[in-house]
């Protein structure tokens, strides 16, 4: 099993790099959602309204959303990202 470091610091790293997609951003929001780590989210999200717009945090919520509640989903979108890697 793989353990995946993901800290705030990273997703605000993915916001300021134009290469990272709103696919790209979910991913890294839903990880968040599952750390330990105390998340500013306000601050998180005003980054990701910078960057895109409302209809933007919104389709990079919901996507979060749902890979957080359907794990397959989420491992899936996980082994294509490792694809991409490697």
């Amino acid at each position: 099993m793989m353990i995946l470091n993901v800290n705030e610091e990273m997703i605000f790293e993915e916001i300021a790099d134009k290469q990272f997609k709103r696919d790209d951003i979910a991913l890294t929001y839903c990880l968040l959602m599952f750390t330990s780590e105390k998340i500013d989210w306000s601050k998180v999200n005003h980054a990701i309204l910078d960057r895109w717009s409302r209809s933007g945090l919104t389709y990079i919520k919901k996507k979060a959303h749902r890979f957080f509640y359907d794990k397959y989903y989420l491992n899936n979108e996980i082994d294509r990202l490792i694809g991409k890697i490697q």
